[in-house]
């Protein structure tokens, strides 16, 4: 097994278990659409993994719970997939003066440095 893969697996595991704190948070009759699927799609190995994204992407776009699971993610979480959020869009909406500033900046080009 692969490193990368292995940090997915990890990742996945953590994942379920810091769902389970959202649940607790939420109340016993929160039922999100993630609870079925595999975990590891809200995992990505890196950010440009677009499928894996983007599947996850499309079960949290019916979620019940999705306002309360983003709104979970922005606030305590740094990796995966949360409310249908990055973890670059997350860091965004958490801090979005700090990514205006970036993409005005001449020494950023699509979100790289350019010198």
């Amino acid at each position: 097994m692969s490193h990368q893969h292995f940090s997915a697996r990890v990742g996945a595991a953590l994942g379920k278990a810091r769902l389970v704190e959202l649940h607790a948070a939420l109340g016993d009759t929160a039922r999100a659409a993630c609870d079925t699927a595999d975990p590891e799609l809200f995992w990505p190995i890196s950010e440009r993994d677009q499928a894996r994204i983007g599947a996850a992407k499309r079960i949290c776009a019916d979620c019940p719970i999705l306002p309360d699971c983003r709104e979970w993610g922005i606030r305590n979480e740094d990796d995966g997939i949360w409310g249908g959020l990055t973890r670059a869009e997350r860091g965004a909406a958490r801090y979005p003066h700090a990514a205006r500033q970036r993409r005005a900046s001449p020494w950023h080009r699509n979100g790289r440095r350019t010198a």
